[in-house]
């Protein structure tokens, strides 16, 4: 389960949205930079635990996922016959979830539990899964692809997959995120492929079998990311009039049947993670994927000179800015 930080911490490009600090009060410095594995990799997932999960580059070449432990990465190698994989999402029982491929071979979601990567198949008469996501008690979530290569969103429980459907008069669908309660978010087309306002998405609550249509900023298209235990959402969304420029994308948080732009909140302030890392370090803080409730971040990094980058762990330094509303995590 992906959560996003209770002071509405929405990691996109390094960047996080958080609550402004007192100016007089805060150290120059919050984070440490933590490297877990070599170049090209990064990080997607953290737990409450700091067990991440990600991808890296094996020697062989390719993509696999990984899972970060207790001070130890391991690679998870691949479903048999595939050459890649990545790893999307990490339980707080150490449980991975993603997708494995390769060239010419349908994708497939997988489950890594004890040690064991497993293939947990498709919806009836589906081609091909990924899994973007899984809960504490183990329940995932992504999408399987069907007819004429259209996919739709599934929540995989006790061994058994379901087609969680899409909107009237749609042909497809994507699960992204679960929290604990079995409340799932993602996107769902609102109309045919075709047509002069084909491939339209929106953001969906689904719960006990009803799919909610949680609407727009004001354009045509949201997607949902992300959702934590109080069935909050966050994503993306365009703005009346900006569906065709890429930079009109907004992200949200969706709350108590409110959706509220968070591209410049009236509360808070959008902070480059970077001006909080000593650059003495010699990090370059380049993506931020998660982050978890004491506050550590998964993400990528590079060296000054951009050479190498690779997945990372921030870690909350003792004493650190108090506007991120966190504690330094234990040893």
């Amino acid at each position: 389960m992906r959560l996003f930080h209770t002071v509405s911490a929405l990691a996109l490009g390094g960047a996080l949205v958080l609550s402004q600090p007192p100016a007089a009060a805060a150290p120059r410095y919050a984070y440490k930079v933590v490297p877990l594995a070599g170049q090209g990799s990064y990080a997607t997932a953290i737990n409450a635990f700091g067990q991440m999960a990600g991808r890296l580059t094996p020697s062989s070449g390719g993509e696999h996922g990984f899972r970060y432990s207790r001070g130890v990465l391991s690679d998870l190698g691949t479903l048999p016959g595939d050459a890649d994989s990545i790893a999307w999402s990490i339980n707080k029982r150490g449980q991975v979830v993603g997708r494995s491929f390769g060239l010419g071979r349908p994708s497939r979601a997988f489950l890594y539990s004890d040690e064991v990567m497993r293939d947990i198949g498709t919806l009836p008469g589906g081609s091909e899964a990924v899994a973007f996501d899984i809960n504490d008690r183990g329940d995932i979530v992504g999408d399987s692809t069907l007819q004429q290569h259209f996919a739709f969103a599934f929540l995989y429980r006790n061994g058994i997959m379901r087609n969680l459907g899409a909107f009237p008069g749609t042909d497809r669908s994507t699960a992204k995120a679960i929290n604990n309660r079995g409340q799932v978010t993602g996107s769902s087309g609102v109309g045919p492929a075709q047509g002069p306002n084909g491939n339209q998405t929106h953001v969906f609550l689904w719960e006990h079998g009803v799919m909610r249509d949680l609407g727009t900023l004001g354009g045509l298209n949201s997607m949902g990311e992300d959702i934590n235990e109080l069935g909050e959402v966050t994503g993306s969304s365009t703005r009346a009039g900006g569906d065709g420029d890429d930079k009109q994308w907004r992200g949200f948080v969706w709350s108590f049947g409110r959706m509220r732009d968070i591209g410049a909140p009236p509360d808070g302030t959008t902070v480059d993670l970077n001006t909080l890392v000593d650059p003495a370090q010699g990090w370059v803080v380049t993506l931020a994927y998660d982050i978890n409730d004491v506050g550590q971040v998964a993400g990528e990094a590079c060296n000054v000179a951009f050479t190498i980058c690779g997945a990372v762990r921030l870690d909350p330094l003792p004493g650190g800015w108090l506007g991120l509303g966190v504690r330094a995590p234990a040893p």
